[in-house]
């Protein structure tokens, strides 16, 4: 009788205490943690997986779980409709160990915050077995995937990555035995605009069943990823530096989880795919062996929302964020010393705050994004600069790498901007709204006023619905297909193009549409529709869902299992070996997109090869419209400021007045040296009491006397001579005359003692002359003493020689004679 009653009571109480138990949250347990508050309730169910890592020296604790097909179905409490069943063949069990939450850089907390990251450091085993926290975010759009998660798994402390490994272990007899196969490895960065997003969103546990090892990434977002005062103190880019430092940590310890680091393809979408293609233009990440493939979906590093333009906003937004916060602009180094050590400034109030700071005019994109680092300078070397140009000043200029590629992006990528830029979207349109939109858009890009109508004209015609131009709901789907084109189409286009002659280049458009979209029909496909089908969402079990929290948000029939399983076979075909189709599959072969073979996939119910892909519309944005337009890029007074300006203006101004300094002194010490040389001069001149003349001699008195010799500048002292550049050249022109006398002297000299000689010719010819007189005086007086007739007729005989005598007498005076005269010409 008491066992019915109690029965009873049972029945009559057990359904008000079942409906105050929150069943949404049955499969966590709250753990206060270090790293993490949760953890689900298999944390200690599962078998334990050890890998030792060289690098770090320390070891990291995973686990390894059993996937089979067989617990598909969702749970019937599921919220809608009952899900159609499956007639998809079931798939062989599958072991696969996880590895959640390994750290590949120190927390960015306290000084490491707006830091490059730094490399990880540990000791013991790690514990790898639950997901770590998401970066700090709006969890408004991380919660359409995940909706119970939690506040409390966001923090600053959040750079940590998941590995998924496919059979690295057997168990056979309680005992574990290794694979030795190294396996291709797919790193996949999350999108969200940079400002949401987290790498548990998307699980590897299916597409690891493909044999390939997956990587999912959190990085840093918002203002705390991308803050950037263009000079040393911030030079932004700190969520790429975080990518950039999990390839490294991948590359460097993939093959202790059985990776293979010379097989690694980088993966992304939207701001994921914006990051794909940073780092295959980076000069700091290209040629490193990070990556050696790439895949970008419905994002490029060209996109409009990818990049900071002008280059010199982000300094401002800096700012704008920094006296939100309440501290001081004047210096960047004043302002991060306040950002980074004021203790009352929580990751909380940099989300609420970085919401404040809106896009400047011009700015169609983020505030928070990648920045052109390379324009400010830095104290630090060139190999820390990420974008030393624009992605586009790179691409033009044929810079980045060489890889096979992946490129395509959703059909209908715009729908979500535009159904958030235009109300009634699904009810459809009039042309007043799209015409307000475009010039709006045209005013932001500072396009001249003049130019604006018929700008808006050429977009008018280009997306208006000719057969029924009136149609409302057309023009709905014109609105997002000029979206489409303009922030993601023509920036893929060119970037397709660019590549084509380098690297093979895939090309897809995904249009499929599951019958049980959650998406409104009139969204089309929107942008990540293909990503749950990459990830294989269509075959993830309930113990999988539990784990990550994950909630689907739709129902997947046969068709979307479908749809997913040819997907992860030609994208892990590519990962594997470079090209998605190497043999024909469902009779299509993929072929590269090339100059001459315009060729693209279209993923749809039935899929097929097309060519040319909106090539009028991408023609249009980049080639005509610009044509039509002129931009005004003369800002007003309240323009902020360019990067570096206030730096260069205070190093310029500290450059001149070193300037002036050293000129000031230099005329100082010309005047000093030209005071002395005034001195000295003086000084000689009173001492010679004369001045000094052309030559460098002191000229004579009747020179003196006159004043044309010497300048009455001179002689009053005003201008000191020879000491001037002209006094000195003449006092070398005097000595120069002053040598060249001496040389006329000593050829006088010798003109002297030539002549000298000939005197002294003269006198022996002389004596020789007065020799030959005696001699005839002696015979003149033999003649006379002679006393006979005979003997004078032998004077007679004589007399000639006597008269010879006498001329040699004569001829010795001629010369004599000669010789004296020449002497006195001399």
């Amino acid at each position: 009788m008491y066992a019915y009653k109690l029965t009873a009571i049972v029945i009559l109480f057990l359904p008000t205490a079942l409906s105050q138990i929150e069943w949404g949250n049955w499969h966590r347990v709250k753990r206060q943690d270090t790293w993490s508050p949760w953890k689900p309730p298999w944390y200690n169910f599962y078998p334990v997986v050890n890998v030792r890592l060289p690098t770090i020296g320390a070891w990291v604790e995973g686990r390894s779980v059993e996937w089979h097909i067989e617990d598909l179905l969702w749970d019937s409490d599921y919220p809608g409709n009952d899900p159609p069943i499956s007639e998809y063949p079931p798939w062989f069990t599958r072991r696969i160990n996880c590895f959640l939450g390994v750290p590949y850089a120190e927390p960015p907390v306290g000084q490491l915050r707006f830091q490059l990251p730094k490399q990880p450091k540990w000791s013991g085993t790690w514990d790898a077995k639950f997901f770590r926290p998401a970066c700090p975010q709006d969890l408004t759009e991380l919660r359409k995937d995940i909706p119970d998660f939690p506040a409390q798994n966001v923090s600053e402390d959040c750079l940590y990555l998941n590995i998924f490994v496919p059979n690295i272990t057997r168990f056979e007899n309680n005992e574990v035995i290794e694979d030795r196969e190294l396996y291709p490895v797919v790193v996949y960065f999350h999108g969200g605009r940079f400002l949401y997003g987290s790498a548990q969103q998307f699980p590897g546990h299916v597409l690891t069943t493909q044999e390939v090892v997956v990587v999912t990434v959190n990085y840093r977002l918002g203002a705390l990823g991308f803050l950037s005062t263009e000079d040393e103190h911030a030079q932004g880019n700190w969520g790429l530096f975080d990518q950039q430092q999990a390839l490294r940590f991948i590359k460097e310890n993939i093959k202790e989880f059985r990776g293979n680091p010379r097989q690694i393809t980088i993966m992304g979408d939207e701001a994921g795919g914006v990051s794909v293609g940073m780092h295959l233009i980076s000069p700091i990440s290209r040629g490193k062996g990070f990556y050696h493939q790439a895949i970008l979906m419905s994002g490029t590093d060209l996109s409009l929302y990818g990049f900071l333009e002008p280059y010199w906003r982000p300094r401002e937004y800096a700012k704008e964020l920094a006296e939100l916060l309440g501290c001081p602009t004047h210096h960047s180094y004043d302002m991060l010393q306040c950002l980074r050590n004021n203790s009352t400034l929580s990751w909380q109030r940099f989300r609420d705050a970085q919401k404040l700071v809106k896009p400047k005019d011009g700015d169609l994109g983020i505030v928070w994004g990648p920045v052109q680092d390379g324009t400010a300078i830095f104290s630090h070397p060139t190999s820390f600069i990420f974008l030393p140009e624009s992605p586009s000043d790179l691409r033009r200029q044929h810079y980045f790498e060489h890889v096979p590629v992946i490129i395509g992006l959703d059909s209908d990528a715009g729908a979500s901007k535009a159904n958030e830029t235009t109300r009634g979207l699904e009810y459809g349109i009039k042309e007043s709204v799209i015409k307000d939109f475009v010039l709006e858009l045209l005013t932001k890009w500072k396009v001249i006023e003049n130019y604006k109508e018929r700008a808006y004209d050429a977009v008018s015609f280009q997306y208006t619905y000719w057969p029924d131009p009136t149609n409302d709901t057309a023009r709905s789907q014109g609105f997002i297909d000029m979206i489409t084109d303009l922030e993601f189409g023509s920036a893929m286009d060119t970037v397709i193009k660019v590549q084509a002659d380098y690297m093979p280049n895939y090309v897809y458009e995904f249009k499929y549409k599951s019958w049980h979209d959650w998406v409104p029909k009139f969204m089309g496909t929107c942008c990540s529709a293909a990503l749950p089908y990459i990830f294989g969402f269509p075959f993830l079990n309930e113990t999988v869902l539990n784990e990550t929290e994950l909630i689907p948000r739709q129902w997947f029939d046969y068709d979307d299992r479908n749809m997913s399983e040819w997907m992860m076979y030609m994208w892990t075909n590519f990962i594997k070996y470079g090209e998605p189709t190497p043999n024909i599959t469902r009779n299509i072969t993929w072929e590269p997109y090339s100059p001459n073979n315009l060729s693209y996939l279209v993923l749809d119910w039935h899929s097929h090869i097309w060519f040319r892909y909106r090539q009028d519309f991408y023609g249009f944005w980049k080639d005509y419209f610009p044509s039509l337009v002129r931009q005004d890029y003369l800002y007003p007074t309240a323009t902020p400021t360019p990067a570096g300006y206030d730096y260069v203006i205070a190093t310029g101004s500290m450059a001149t007045v070193l300037i002036l300094l050293f000129c000031g002194i230099g005329i100082l010490i010309f005047l000093l040296w030209q005071q002395k040389e005034r001195e000295r001069l003086e000084g000689a001149w009173r001492e010679s009491e004369m001045p000094l003349n052309i030559f460098g001699t002191f000229p004579s008195s009747s020179t003196l006397s006159k004043k044309s010799s010497v300048p009455e500048s001179v002689r009053s002292g005003a201008l000191p001579y020879p000491g001037s550049e002209m006094g000195r050249s003449f006092e070398e022109r005097g000595r120069g005359y002053k040598e060249e006398g001496g040389t006329y002297g000593e050829r006088g000299r010798g003109y002297e003692g030539r002549g000298r000689g000939y005197e002294e010719r003269g006198r022996r010819y002389e004596e020789r002359g007065q020799g030959y007189e005696e001699r005839g005086h002696d015979y003149e007086r033999g003649r006379r003493s002679r006393s006979s007739e005979g003997r004078s007729q032998g004077g007679r005989a004589y007399d000639p020689r006597g008269h010879d005598t006498s001329a040699y007498s004569s001829g010795s005076r001629e010369m004599l004679a000669g010789a004296t005269q020449h002497h006195t010409v001399v």
